[in-house]
């Protein structure tokens, strides 16, 4: 003959349930916040290349620092997708 369960247990089942469903879903929204990072690190970027080429007047200092930030975001972009995956 079966044996219905308390309710009280399933309840406590499917919270534990929520929670570790909410967990998981934060942990997948985690690789949004590359692109706020990326975003500052190519404005502080901006901020200096502008300070090399208006004090010194050094096109190419300026631009090795855009290319330098834009290699850093690449490959840190590219680990954080390759993590999601």
């Amino acid at each position: 003959m079966p044996t219905p369960l308390p309710v009280k247990l399933r309840a406590q089942a499917s919270a534990r349930a929520r929670v570790a469903s909410h967990a998981s879903a934060k942990a997948s929204d985690d690789h949004h916040g590359i692109g706020v990072w990326a975003i500052l690190v190519g404005l502080a970027a901006l901020a200096v290349a502008t300070m090399a080429y208006l004090t010194n007047g050094d096109q190419v200092g300026a631009a090795g620092i855009l290319v330098a930030a834009a290699i850093v975001i690449a490959l840190l972009s590219r680990s954080a997708e390759d993590d999601v995956k």
